[in-house]
């Protein structure tokens, strides 16, 4: 059966690679299948009988095609399913998916206000990664499972933050140790409207802003660096936005006093990698100073 699918695409192991060939829809493909990649195609549709009785299936990347539409029920009864990537599509609906998905990345599509069902995630014990960046979206899905590492929301339309997104307002102990990247760069929202909504989140998140800007509310201590990147949560690059902007996030450097520290890197040239900056600690309440 899946013989077709060999000629024309690339099957090695449990692996059938079918990127930039001319794809209009997904092909037939062996049983014994676990990662498809069907990227730079032409596929417009997913269909209900496309991965049926894929049994073994674990990865579905189609990034870059034309797809708009997606069957309700083409991918919720894939036991093994855990990685979905659907980027740069026009799909306007994401689908029913099982609850093993370990990563979500329908970034770049036409999800909107409506694109997401109400609680779609509730049941994914499991995932560590969700994409949406650019999609038009107008809220954060909840309830966000408390496995999740990184979220990225770039780009879209979030206006407001209900203060239970990440925390739970009914203990006040909690707090959300998985969670080390959040990007919320790109929408219309004043993040210091709701102070409470990130009380729960770890140590282990990023802000970078340059010290030398003027008209900031809170400053670094005397010794700081000129530029630097602050060990605590990653909403905007704030090297990257206007003063305002960085005034409205450093707003929320309030944090609980169960932080014995801050940790700040020397980062004048800040960029995707830390890890040649030069540390410097703070205690709370001199790390940080109005």
């Amino acid at each position: 059966m899946g013989l077709p699918t060999c000629l024309l695409c690339t099957c090695l192991g449990g692996s059938v690679y079918c990127d930039d060939v001319k794809l209009e829809t997904v092909p037939p493909l062996p049983k014994d299948t676990t990662h498809f990649y069907a990227r730079y195609n032409k596929i417009t549709k997913i269909n209900k009988s496309d991965f049926a009785n894929m049994n073994n299936l674990k990865r579905i990347d189609v990034t870059s095609n034309k797809i708009s539409r997606i069957d309700e029920d083409a991918l919720a009864d894939l036991p093994a399913l855990e990685e979905l990537v659907l980027r740069e599509n026009s799909v306007t609906q994401l689908p029913a998916l099982p609850a093993s998905m370990t990563l979500i990345d329908a970034s770049h599509n036409k999800l909107g206000s409506k694109g997401i069902q109400r609680e779609a995630l509730r049941d994914m014990h499991g995932l560590l990664y969700l994409y949406l960046t650019d999609n038009d979206i107008d809220h954060i899905p909840m309830p966000l499972p408390h496995s999740l590492r990184s979220l990225h929301l770039q780009n879209n339309n979030i206006q407001m933050m209900h203060e239970d997104t990440f925390c739970n307002l009914h203990d006040r102990n909690y707090v959300r140790n998985a969670l080390e990247d959040i990007r919320l760069d790109g929408n219309p929202i004043n993040l210091s409207k709701t102070p409470q909504a990130y009380m729960c989140l770890p140590l282990y998140l990023l802000l970078t802003w340059h010290s030398s800007d003027t008209g900031l509310t809170r400053k670094l201590p005397s010794g700081a660096p000129d530029a630097v990147c602050l060990q605590r949560v990653l909403f905007p690059r704030l090297a990257d936005r206007s003063v305002t902007q960085r005034i409205q996030l450093l707003s929320l450097l309030s944090w609980p006093s169960r932080f014995s520290q801050w940790v700040v890197f020397d980062c004048s040239s800040c960029g995707p990698s830390h890890g040649h900056m030069k540390t410097h600690k703070w205690p709370v309440g001199t790390g940080v100073q109005e």
